[in-house]
């Protein structure tokens, strides 16, 4: 029932959403240091596999920026990004900038001289983004399968004052549908989201030759806060929450369901009432994260934009999933 309502308001706001009022622009790289959590299809040998959800064949690593490490090239400032790449046989930084005035991330190929536009938050209803065909020498390219493709915006919607571009289903990226199944019970869409980046990763395509596919983005940290997860269950690169099963029992009450003002909390057993909450939009957005300690708990929502919400909530018991609505 709760999918089914998920996809209702996703339509309502996918209908709606182009008509708003965009606000001021929220820029990706701020509140230093940023980590990007990154599952990708690798091609050599990793001791990362994830046997798990997202099948095997996937390592997942973090891709970190600092305020002050930049380097410059042909006059122009950009942000060093270090990986943290499993992958022993090849590794390197990579450099990206953002133009603050189109909402552009771009990155910058140094041994191709070549810069290339990876995120376009300026796009609207029926604009083309183009993935760009990254030319190298034979030995040494960097080659993906989703490469000279047009990505053409299918609706835009505006979530907690962030606009997000979506894209159609890509085939070439099916590789990841077909793994996971049912991509969309895990918010894996093609889209662009403010402040965050694009969901297939946040500079395109990141190993040069280990990889045959644009990776999916995990999750978004920024000052060593989460910001964005795409969904709990696909979890981060490094993540507390790895390896927790999920609750077989009923550990909390929820009302009222739709709720537009507060969120009631009731914790049948006290024993489940100290652990740690977090709140999601449906786009991943952290909400919030809270500390709980006791068997009631009021959280205030009114400032929520409406639409559906993802409760996750672990404690020394496992970790619980839950839905709620936000009324207008």
């Amino acid at each position: 029932k709760l999918h089914f309502i998920n996809q209702i308001i996703v339509l309502l706001l996918l209908a709606c959403g182009a008509g708003q009022v965009k606000g001021q622009y929220e820029s990706f790289f701020k509140n230093f240091p940023i980590t990007y959590d990154i599952a990708s299809y690798v091609t050599c040998y990793t001791d990362d596999y994830d046997p798990g959800i997202l099948g095997g064949g996937v390592a997942t690593n973090s891709y970190i920026i600092e305020e002050n490490d930049t380097i410059t090239y042909n006059d122009t400032l950009y942000y060093r990004c270090h990986i943290q790449d499993y992958c022993l046989f090849y590794t390197d930084d990579f450099f990206v900038r953002e133009d603050t005035s189109l909402g552009h991330i771009y990155r910058y190929y140094p041994e191709l001289h070549q810069e290339v536009l990876w995120c376009d938050m300026s796009l609207e209803v029926g604009d083309t983004f183009h993935l760009p065909v990254i030319d190298g020498i034979p030995w040494y390219q960097y080659s993906y399968n989703e490469e000279n493709t047009d990505l053409i915006v299918d609706s835009i919607i505006y979530m907690n004052g962030r606009k997000i571009i979506y894209f159609p289903f890509l085939p070439y990226f099916s590789r990841f549908y077909e793994e996971i199944g049912n991509y969309n019970r895990y918010n894996i869409y093609l889209r662009f989201i403010e402040g965050i980046g694009p969901s297939f990763a946040p500079f395109g395509f990141i190993k040069i030759s280990h990889e045959d596919h644009l990776s999916v983005l995990l999750c978004v940290s920024q000052n060593d806060s989460l910001i964005y997860m795409t969904h709990p269950d696909l979890q981060c690169a490094q993540n507390d929450f790895i390896g927790i099963a999920t609750n077989e029992k009923e550990v909390w009450n929820i009302y009222p369901n739709p709720a537009n003002e507060t969120l009631n909390i009731d914790f049948i057993s006290p024993e489940d009432a100290q652990g740690k909450l977090m709140i999601f939009d449906i786009i991943g957005n952290v909400i919030l994260i809270k500390e709980l300690n006791d068997t009631h708990t009021q959280i205030n929502i009114s400032s929520l934009s409406a639409g559906v919400y993802t409760l996750f909530y672990v404690n020394n018991n496992g970790k619980t999933i839950s839905k709620f609505i936000k009324s207008e």
